[in-house]
């Protein structure tokens, strides 16, 4: 007996450490392997000079890694006619999916087509197109707006508001981004008529620019409530012409952007008053799951359009815990 019963447990030992995979056929893992495993997805920012696109791309490589799916960036740097080419240049290679982060509605719609009517998936991020591919999957920019437009509103309308001008700052006047997030502020702002919008500017994403026009704006209106500026990445250059100016806390920044690290430090410090973030890690595992997704799913590129809008979280001195900041 005691001869059997140690026979056994050397036969279960020995199983124990045979892979799970070898004991037992997981047919939806062997499929899954078949359908992603060692397939390519190529990922297209606007530029990596950003901080959000950086997020994105280590996201990115993290979970492409983890399927064995082959990764690769290409930076076009702002650069609208160069991304256009970058994605020429791939449709003949045929990657399996293209990421692609649009700066222009217009500008990348026929190329986007083309890649499709070639069999590549393509998935649109953040900023799309008028061209409407296999999926979109971004933050709603106009709710965005309209959540950056009613801070301003209550900061302004607030009893000991400095007054009611206020200054708006975008990013491009040609990105679909932009333009409906613009609109989403305007939304609110409109809503109370007393509220003046002093400027409008535009400041290509670019901090510097962003700090020398925020300047000029602020040595003109010392008196402005509230400044909503597009994205953080641009708005550090609005921070540092309200700190110049001795405005920091004073007149409200208001942002939106990526999250983490860089919007806590800049709410916890008073530099940015509310920072509405799309959660950028979150969206690109997303990204990631979509395009996995198309990858199993036998449907023809460009035979279909999807929508995914991503949540937006509020990041403030009040909401630093809450927002994961703490």
């Amino acid at each position: 007996m005691r001869y059997i019963l140690a026979s056994l447990i050397a036969i279960l030992g020995c199983s124990a450490s045979i892979p799970a995979s070898a004991q037992l056929k997981d047919a939806p893992h062997e499929q899954w392997a078949k359908d992603v495993e060692g397939k390519s997805v190529v990922y297209i920012p606007v530029s990596l000079s950003l901080p959000l696109m950086n997020i994105w791309k280590d996201e990115l490589e993290i979970r492409a890694k983890e399927a064995n799916i082959e990764f690769t960036t290409l930076d076009p740097n702002l650069d609208v006619q160069k991304q256009n080419q970058m994605i020429a240049s791939l449709i003949p290679k045929k990657p399996d999916v293209i990421i692609v982060h649009n700066p222009d509605r217009q500008a990348l719609a026929r190329i986007l087509k083309q890649a499709n009517k070639a069999g590549i998936y393509v998935i649109q991020i953040n900023m799309g197109s008028t061209y409407a591919s296999d999926a979109f999957i971004g933050v709603d920019a106009y709710n965005l707006g309209s959540k950056m437009g009613k801070a301003a509103a209550e900061v302004c309308l607030a009893p000991d508001a400095p007054s009611k001008n206020l200054a708006i700052v975008t990013g491009s006047l040609v990105s679909q981004f932009s333009i409906d997030q613009m609109n989403g502020m305007l939304s609110e702002i409109e809503k109370h008529p007393e509220l003046n919008v002093v400027t409008k500017q535009v400041v290509n994403w670019d901090p510097k620019t962003d700090f020398d026009k925020v300047s000029t704006i602020v040595d003109a209106h010392k008196d402005l409530c509230a400044i909503l500026d597009e994205y953080d990445g641009e708005a550090i250059g609005a921070a540092r012409a309200l700190e110049r100016a001795g405005l920091t806390g004073k007149t409200k920044l208001i942002s939106a952007g990526a999250g983490g690290e860089f919007a806590c430090k800049y709410a916890e410090n008073g530099q940015i008053y509310k920072n509405f973030s799309y959660q950028a890690k979150e969206q690109a595992i997303q990204f990631m799951t979509i395009a996995q997704y198309l990858m199993q799913s036998g449907l023809k590129p460009g035979s279909v359009t999807t929508t995914i809008y991503t949540p937006s979280i509020e990041i403030s001195k009040d909401t630093l815990k809450d927002a994961g900041c703490q």
